[in-house]
């Protein structure tokens, strides 16, 4: 899927997009989003959240989070991982804004395919998966005391764009010099791997000395 947008001949960034493939192409894949799935015995010292009604908070926060963010108890996921991805693309590996552009440039049908969330291989894949949850609408509203309203919003508005968006950011770090120069990504890249997905950021922000391996929390359903 990611390797089918365009050629790509660097040997580094295959290997990376190919480990990306892996994960996205993975049985576990977004499976702890659903309650009768099972949490691996070995969750890599994350954290786990496992609040559904309060997932949109921690992974989509809104704008009033800022008229008072210490009252919080987590900290804008999505502003650290834009920030992250400002950090990987202006202030990582290559040392200037021209290079920048030109391998923007030269993998721009990548990135492009990617971030298209019309009819394409990563939007289908994440909802064809989502799809599933209608199976599992009445065991969520009965263990989380959820709405049918609750549920749609979870399930159609908010994961599959959020899921999509990290997809992104992991190509982009993959493509601007490498996971391994983001812990914040390979973090996230983890909460897939378990069949979960990042579940919020709880600790101190980035520049404040919060480190992804201890702040961001791992969203899963399983037992």
């Amino acid at each position: 899927m990611l390797l089918d947008f365009q050629t790509i001949d660097d040997v580094k960034l295959k290997t990376e997009l190919t480990e990306i493939q892996a994960v996205i192409d993975s049985s576990a894949f977004l499976q702890g989003l659903f309650v009768e799935s099972q949490i691996p015995e070995n969750t890599e010292g994350f954290r786990i959240f496992s609040d559904p009604i309060n997932l949109d908070m921690r992974i989509q926060t809104p704008g009033y989070y800022y008229d008072d963010p210490e009252k919080w108890s987590f900290r804008d996921l999505s502003n650290i991982l834009g920030e992250e991805e400002s950090r990987i693309m202006y202030e990582g590996v290559f040392p200037s804004y021209n290079e920048v552009l030109e391998v923007k440039e030269l993998y721009w049908e990548l990135i492009k395919g990617v971030a298209d969330k019309t009819e394409t291989p990563v939007n289908n894949q994440i909802l064809k998966l989502m799809k599933r949850y209608s199976d599992y609408s009445v065991s969520l509203q009965n263990k989380f005391n959820l709405t049918e309203n609750n549920v749609n919003y979870i399930f159609k508005l908010v994961v599959p764009n959020v899921v999509q968006e990290h997809i992104l950011l992991l190509v982009k770090a993959a493509v601007f010099g490498g996971l391994e120069h983001s812990p914040i990504c390979q973090r996230v890249l983890d909460c897939y791997r378990l069949g979960g997905m990042p579940g919020g950021w709880v600790g101190p922000l980035p520049e404040n000395g919060g480190k992804a391996k201890d702040c961001i929390e791992l969203y899963h359903l399983g037992q």
